[in-house]
């Protein structure tokens, strides 16, 4: 067994649950919004919530090298692919909030009461 590839899918996995903390984090922000953008924060959550527990089991079969090389390879081709598209959801969510709180920041410094929706 490759002890490279075992550190590399650790790394990899931790990476995950952080950017998948990160997406959270931004999903709760979201929850003073809109009720159609609650449900769909509400979704991700519980989506997440067995995701973290699928790479937590995952993570903890990875340190128990009992797996073959092409298995440490998959896992760590999966965290690498799962990492990237958290990290981008993350940082689009976070760019889309910053522009809403900025949004409703504009108008209340103009004394516009802003509606509840989002920004068309």
């Amino acid at each position: 067994m490759s002890a490279e590839l075992i550190l590399a899918a650790v790394g990899a996995a931790d990476l995950c649950l952080k950017y998948g903390k990160e997406l959270i984090d931004a999903c709760r922000a979201y929850k003073s919004a809109a009720d159609d953008i609650r449900d769909k924060a509400l979704i991700i959550e519980a989506i997440w919530s067995r995701t973290s527990i699928q790479i937590e089991f995952a993570q903890r079969i990875i340190k128990t090298q009992a797996l073959s090389d092409h298995h440490y390879q998959i896992h760590l081709d999966v965290f690498e692919t799962l990492k990237a598209k958290l990290a981008t959801a993350a940082r689009k969510l976070g760019s889309v909030i910053y522009i809403y709180i900025t949004y409703i920041s504009a108008f209340s410094m103009l004394g516009t009461k802003v509606a509840s929706s989002s920004p068309q």
